[in-house]
């Protein structure tokens, strides 16, 4: 058998190209198993964190008078004999009701990228540069700039400004460019 130097210089080059897709498939294999644990870490750790089950009020009248800064009340429905049915929200609770419209990973509002991607001339482009928000009572105002191919097959930077309910929904869309 012939050492590597001995062979023509094309059959060197296949197998240096050959080594080099070894050491690339290594590489993705380390990136796929170390995004596996990750998930898995932060599934295991995220366990038992959601938002509590909010208690209903029979009377407007009852909450009124115990009402402090730190709760919200948001009214549910008016009822046949003519009383509201009141939920009381702490302000930690939504704030926890907020945390979960976006990713733990790369902060854009969940719904929102959703939205993004099933809009974009080729979703798989889509990279998230940077989502921010802003609580306006009962809805958020929310800002996600990305990076996509256009129709050309260009990669440009867009953003999109959205109504979005405290549920995640997306409302309306504000701006887009």
């Amino acid at each position: 058998m012939k050492s590597q130097s001995d062979l023509p210089p094309v059959f060197q080059r296949m197998l240096e190209e050959q080594k080099l897709q070894k050491k690339k498939a290594k590489k993705r294999m380390l990136w796929i198993i170390g995004i596996a644990a990750f998930v898995i870490i932060a599934a295991l750790s995220d366990q038992g964190s959601h938002p509590k089950v909010k208690k209903e009020q029979p009377h407007i009248n009852d909450k009124i008078e115990k009402h402090t800064p730190q709760e919200s009340l948001t009214t549910d429905s008016i009822n046949a004999d003519g009383t509201v049915t009141v939920t009381e929200e702490s302000a930690e609770d939504r704030q926890e009701k907020i945390k979960y419209q976006f990713s733990p990973w790369s902060g854009a509002h969940i719904k929102l990228e959703r939205y993004i991607k099933g809009n974009m001339n080729d979703p798989d482009s889509y990279e998230h540069i940077e989502t921010t928000y802003s609580d306006k009572g009962s809805y958020l105002i929310v800002v996600t700039k990305f990076r996509g191919k256009n129709s050309f097959g260009g990669k440009v930077i867009n953003y999109v400004k959205a109504k979005v309910d405290l549920d995640g929904n997306v409302i309306k869309i504000i701006d887009n460019e």
